[in-house]
């Protein structure tokens, strides 16, 4: 799984732009996703081949937001009007998201409560990958050996100021 996080940023880099059209072609032939991440549904839309990349997505997935734009959602996404009102109505509490494929959708629900570890572990943040480097560095790349240094710095670092030691 590669997720670009506001990949219209990176689509628009001519660099970048090769390597995507590689994984858009091989991964998925391994059984491999790639997936597209933004805050704003127009960054994708007016993306050089952000329209490209929408076309060929399989499977697209729509988290909750009060503000989407018809013309963005309908026009750019393919959305219908209910599928829309879903987008639009879904509480941002609610862990629920729309998953459109092909004609279908479905809404899903994905409660990530009590799997702070793993998604310490996941985590793109820059902050936390710095720290994994350095662990690995350290100590090698077997995960017994980095874990719980891991866990335990990303813990200390998102503490309040005056419960940091």
């Amino acid at each position: 799984i590669i997720v670009v996080d506001e990949g219209w940023k990176a689509v628009d880099d001519h660099v970048f732009v090769a390597r995507i059209k590689d994984w858009e072609k091989t991964i998925r032939k391994r059984g491999g996703i790639v997936g597209f991440a933004t805050q704003n549904a127009r960054d994708a839309l007016d993306s050089r081949i952000g329209p490209a990349i929408i076309e060929q997505a399989a499977t697209q997935i729509f988290m909750p937001n009060p503000k989407a734009q018809a013309a963005d959602y309908r026009q750019g996404f393919g959305l219908s009007a209910h599928e829309l009102d879903l987008v639009r109505s879904l509480p941002d509490n609610s862990q629920c998201f729309l998953v459109k494929h092909g004609n279908d959708s479905v809404i899903a629900r994905l409660d990530l409560t009590g799997l702070d570890r793993a998604l310490t572990v996941l985590s793109g943040r820059e902050s936390t990958v710095r720290q994994l480097d350095t662990l690995r560095a350290e100590r090698g790349d077997y995960p017994a050996a980095w874990l719980e240094p891991l866990l335990a710095a990303v813990a200390a670092q998102d503490a309040p100021p005056r419960l940091r030691q």
